[in-house]
């Protein structure tokens, strides 16, 4: 005698909760490995993406068409280039606007790292309001994005040491961007004599005039790269692409989870089969009763779909708290991300 749909469907789903029951411990060790395999590429390339994207917005917000940088540096931090460099290419036709700036990371109170922004003189980036008049940075003077301050606990008035030498935060810097909200911002004379790199930044920012055409803009970065061999211009997707050092997070990540998929994957097959095997008789019994066998492979499928589905749910969890995790630490070295 058949059973109404609404029975057999009520019969499979009984069935499948029973089976899981019945092997807890197998289902929650197939569950605990896909997540955490799925929970560990999630983080990898979660907190790579997200650096990079928070990069290509604080560039975008600065209207940042070229980089100049020296050339063959894997770290881009490691760049040393002439200052002198800047009034050269503000003589090139096709440029509208240059920021020259020194970046590296400083011990703050000997307690955690920081990135530092250092400007040269002249720059709105080291001015800030004080009483109704607009005044620049003076030695010794330090401003501070929101984000840097809220994570250390910094307001301004604060007298802070940065490798050593004591700088007071004199204000806030308002910030267009995420990543520039957790800098500090200083002289560049300043930050050049505490990082040793006298006369020396680490990138220049070109905006060039909008009614370049493609031809004429790699026409003008071959103007910049013949100033000296030791010069490279990118742009900012380039420097992104081609920073070997977030391109390799990046391929790590991307191997990661490609391995953790084919991992998956096994798991889930395992559990295919020692389910047919370790139930043959059971299955022998409903194939007895009546049951189809696209009714028995539906049931082993879909025990084995719902322990995928648990183990999805929880490695997003655990994707999630690990990105979370993996941004609060490069915090310590300076590096804020959305």
């Amino acid at each position: 005698m058949n059973l109404p749909a609404q029975n057999k469907q009520y019969g499979l789903a009984s069935l499948i909760i029973d089976s899981i029951m019945c092997r807890w411990l197998r289902a929650v060790i197939a569950i605990l490995s896909i997540a955490v395999a799925l929970g560990g590429a999630m983080t990898m390339v979660g907190v790579s993406e997200s650096i990079e994207e928070t990069l290509q917005q604080g560039y975008a917000s600065r209207s940042v068409d070229l980089m100049v940088m020296q050339a063959n540096k894997s770290n881009p931090m490691t760049s040393r280039i002439s200052e002198k460099l800047v009034d050269q290419l503000r003589e090139i036709n096709g440029i509208k606007s240059v920021q020259a700036v020194l970046v590296d990371s400083l011990l703050l109170d000997a307690d955690s790292g920081i990135l530092v922004y250092g400007w040269p003189p002249g720059y709105s980036e080291i001015s800030h309001r004080r009483g109704g008049d607009i005044v620049e940075l003076q030695h010794g003077q330090v401003l501070i994005g929101h984000t840097a301050a809220s994570v250390n606990d910094l307001t301004p008035g604060t007298t802070i040491e940065l490798n050593l030498g004591d700088f007071e935060i004199v204000g806030f810097f308002k910030a267009n961007n995420v990543y520039e909200s957790g800098v500090l911002f200083m002289r560049l004379d300043d930050l050049q004599q505490l990082t040793s790199a006298h006369e020396s930044v680490t990138f220049v920012f070109v905006e060039l005039e909008q009614v370049l055409t493609e031809s004429l803009r790699l026409e003008l970065i071959r103007e910049i790269e013949t100033i000296s061999p030791t010069l490279k211009v990118v742009t900012a997707d380039e420097f992104l692409e081609e920073n070997q050092v977030s391109a390799a997070v990046r391929g790590l990540g991307h191997v990661i989870l490609a391995t953790n998929a084919l991992l998956s994957i096994l798991i889930i097959s395992t559990i295919m089969v020692l389910t047919v095997s370790e139930r043959r008789q059971e299955l022998a019994i409903l194939r007895a009763i009546g049951w189809s066998p696209t009714r028995v492979s539906m049931l082993v499928l879909l025990e084995t779909a719902v322990l995928a589905t648990f183990a999805a749910v929880v490695g997003g969890l655990i994707g999630l708290a690990g990105m979370k995790a993996g941004l609060s630490y490069i915090q310590t070295v300076g590096i804020y991300s959305q």
